[in-house]
């Protein structure tokens, strides 16, 4: 390639690297606005998933090129290519990404982590792409290319972890560690007691046997439940999701997905899909051993016969 336009190239790339990390600079400060009626920004935020996945297989691909050409004393010119690219694409996934948090709070710190580690990676992958830059333009020796394979090796680290919280947001964090066989899962404790059989759990709110068949009580079958499992994230001082379940009228308001139940009707109604898992969203709870499939009947039967809050009226 010519001289001048290899220089009027990089000149181009540099500008848009610089433009890229203005905007991710900002994106920390846009608000989403309004959750009712069209949003720009939760559009944007939502083609994040569509992305998301271009930079990742770029910056990863450069990395193992660069492991390929390992011996080679310059630099790959496909790898070159891949972090450019890669690294502007990772700036519009970054704040993308950032824009779709707003829409899920309930993420706590896997969320903070993602998004942190996003904007990161993105940082990163401009920063390897600089480097990148004058490794093109000239031989500046084994110094800077060495440098550039470092950097380039930890974004790659970085986009890993970045993508590991990401699919603890979309699948829960247990979604890897529920495959693996009962002797692994023994050898980490806290996989071992998420992965617990939930009637044996320790600590698991024993259903009467009555409330299957009959009347369900709130007080002795539905509260110790919801004590145990919902309130510590779901209370008048923490609402995960925006949804509160210490009343009968806030689970009726519901939070960020609508309200929590429909009365009638416990199949349809969103707490029930959320603890069986059903649908797109993580299942609930999160960080605790699941409820047992007596403990999500007689919740369900709780809702069909109207979420009476307090005592059944006789009859």
């Amino acid at each position: 390639m010519p001289v001048v336009t290899r220089r009027y190239a990089s000149t181009t790339l540099r500008r848009a690297l610089t433009c890229a990390l203005m905007l991710l600079a900002t994106v920390p400060l846009a608000s989403a606005g309004e959750a009712a009626g069209f949003s720009p920004w939760r559009l944007f935020g939502r083609l994040h998933v569509l992305v998301v996945h271009f930079p990742v297989g770029l910056l990863l691909v450069a990395a193992l090129v660069e492991v390929v050409h390992w011996k080679r004393k310059e630099v790959s010119e496909t790898s070159l290519w891949f972090v450019f690219v890669g690294a502007l694409s990772a700036v519009f996934a970054a704040a993308m990404g950032w824009a779709n948090g707003d829409e899920h709070s309930d993420g706590g710190l896997d969320l903070f982590l993602h998004r942190w580690l996003g904007v990161a990676t993105a940082v990163l992958a401009c920063v390897t792409a600089g480097i990148a830059l004058r490794l093109r333009n000239a031989d500046y020796g084994l110094l800077p290319r060495r440098v550039f394979r470092v950097l380039l090796f930890s974004t790659a680290m970085a986009v890993g972890a970045t993508g590991h919280f990401g699919g603890n947001l979309v699948h829960g964090s247990d979604y890897v560690t529920s495959a693996l066989p009962a002797w692994a899962k023994a050898l980490i404790p806290t996989v071992a007691e998420r992965h617990s059989d939930p009637a044996t759990a320790p600590g698991t709110p024993a259903v009467d046997p009555a409330a299957l068949t009959g009347t369900v009580d709130f007080t002795r079958d539905i509260e110790p439940i919801f004590k145990k499992s919902c309130y510590e994230c779901h209370n008048d001082k923490e609402q995960k999701g925006k949804m509160r379940m210490d009343s009968r009228e806030a689970l009726l308001k519901g939070g960020e997905n609508g309200p929590g139940f429909e009365l009638g009707n416990g199949d349809k109604s969103a707490i029930i899909q959320r603890i069986r898992g059903e649908g797109d969203d993580p299942r609930m709870p999160k960080k605790k051993p699941p409820l047992n499939a007596e403990q999500t009947e007689v919740i369900k039967r709780w809702i069909d016969q109207g979420a009476v809050w307090g005592k059944p009226k006789d009859g």
